[in-house]
């Protein structure tokens, strides 16, 4: 039976917060047979269900978050980081990041070309007065 969260017991005279939710990479703790791992949103396991505990420390109001595994303590963060690097998952910041980038480029090329389109209009309505008033002056000095 597949159960949700770690909690944790004294682990090298610490004291250790229950976690259920990985916060700042968003992974959901599952547990199987006493062994903890992780999935995602997405249904990507990001950590596999072989830890030995999950759990968050809070220290000077910063929360860690740690894998235990054979007796070592891991920095989970960093694992998931590896993991999804290695899966070639991009975080939905990191996506809505280079979205935003991509429409402030288009913001950007679209408001030059309506510039240039500007200037190019302004152009050629210099451009035709010129030659209204080179014509205006040729056809008075014809007529004279």
């Amino acid at each position: 039976m597949m159960g949700f969260g770690c909690i944790p017991r004294n682990i090298k005279d610490k004291v250790v917060n229950s976690t259920v939710l990985i916060e700042p990479s968003k992974v959901v703790i599952l547990e199987k047979d006493k062994k903890y791992g992780g999935v995602d949103t997405k249904g990507n396991i990001l950590i596999p269900v072989a830890f030995d505990g999950i759990y968050s420390v809070i220290s000077a109001g910063q929360t860690s978050y740690y894998l235990l595994y054979n007796e070592q303590e891991y920095d989970a963060l960093e694992y998931i980081r590896l993991i999804k690097e290695q899966l070639g998952i991009v975080d939905e910041e990191e996506n809505d990041n280079q979205e935003n980038t991509n429409t402030e480029q288009d913001t950007n090329t679209t408001e030059n070309n309506e510039t240039n389109t500007n200037v190019e209009q302004s152009n050629v309505e210099n451009t035709n007065s010129e030659n209204v008033s080179n014509v205006s002056e040729n056809t008075e000095n014809n007529a004279e």
